[in-house]
C-alpha cells in the first residue's frame, strides 16, 4: 500500500472520529452528563484533531497540491477554520443549551 493511501485513511479515520466524538460531546452536553469531565473525553478530540490535521499536510505534500493555489483545498482549509469556530461557541463559549 502506497504512503498516499495510508495518509488517506488515516485522515479519513481522524475525519470520522472528531465528527462523531463533537456530535457524542454535543449530546452529553444537552444532557449534563458527568461524561464530560472524564479526562480521556476532555484530551482524545485535541490528540484525534492534530493526527487530522498532520494527514491532511502529509497528503497535500504527497500530491503536490496545497491551499490557496488549488481552489478545492482553499474551500476545504475554510471550511475547517469554520468547523473549528463553530466548535468553539458550540461546546465552550455558548450561554445555553440551545
Amino acid at each position: 500500500m502506497s504512503s498516499y493511501h495510508v495518509m488517506l485513511y488515516i485522515h479519513i479515520t481522524c475525519a470520522a472520529l472528531s465528527l462523531f466524538l463533537f456530535t457524542l460531546r454535543g449530546i452529553w452536553m444537552m444532557k449534563e452528563s458527568n461524561l464530560l469531565q472524564l479526562r480521556v473525553v476532555r484530551f482524545l478530540p485535541h490528540i484525534i484533531d492534530t493526527v487530522l490535521l498532520l494527514a491532511a499536510v502529509a497528503l497535500t505534500i504527497i500530491i503536490n497540491q496545497f491551499p490557496l493555489v488549488t481552489h478545492w483545498l482553499t474551500v476545504k482549509l475554510i471550511a475547517l477554520i469554520i468547523y473549528i469556530c463553530l466548535g468553539m461557541v458550540a461546546l465552550r463559549l455558548g450561554k445555553t443549551k440551545n
